[in-house]
């Protein structure tokens, strides 16, 4: 496949997409709300502005490509969680400890801890601020669903230099996450 990505290449990268969105959804939770073609959509809707259309959009590469819509999807994503949290007029929110973050399954806490993913695209937000390191390593690990081996490949780095980034990326935003609920739930 060619690094162009163009209206006309888009049906060959649906595929991909898809998986990656299914990746994204993944998990054996009860409520899906979210379905993989929504997500896709909803990002790809997202990335064209009002009145535009898909090849006025530039991009560098496939992986340049890839890397926009996983961050609209991570954005389609808060949205959703937004909407379900004031759908539950404040929910419960409630504090949480170190242990109880799992990055693994974003969208089962879509779901049940919309809290918990709002906070974590705030963090994940302020990281990509002072970090972008950590913040790439973190989203194509548990955004794009990338091996150690493939984040490697496309950071230009080893497989053991990311897995020690992304712990500290797990401890820097599991530490942002906790301040951002404890904020939230007024410091009770």
């Amino acid at each position: 496949m060619s690094d162009v990505v163009t209206s006309n290449s888009l049906p060959e990268l649906m595929g991909e997409l898809r998986r990656k969105a299914r990746k994204l959804l993944r998990a054996d939770w009860k409520a899906q709300s979210l379905e993989v073609d929504a997500l896709v959509n909803s990002a790809l809707r997202r990335l064209v502005p009002k009145g535009g259309k898909f090849d006025q959009l530039v991009w560098e590469d496939r992986d340049h490509f890839f890397a926009f819509v996983y961050r609209t999807m991570r954005q389609v994503l808060i949205d959703h969680a937004i909407r379900r949290k004031a759908e539950k007029r404040g929910g419960a929110m409630r504090r949480v400890a170190f242990e109880e973050i799992d990055f693994r399954n974003l969208a089962e806490a879509a779901d049940e801890r919309p809290d918990q993913v709002e906070a974590l695209f705030i963090a994940l937000e302020r990281l990509e601020k002072s970090r972008p390191d950590l913040a790439a390593v973190f989203q194509h690990r548990y955004i794009a669903g990338y091996t150690s081996e493939e984040i490697a490949q496309v950071m230009g780095s080893s497989p053991s230099t990311v897995r020690r980034d992304l712990k500290l990326a797990r401890q820097t935003l599991a530490r942002e996450i906790i301040d951002t609920l404890e904020a939230w739930c007024g410091g009770r």
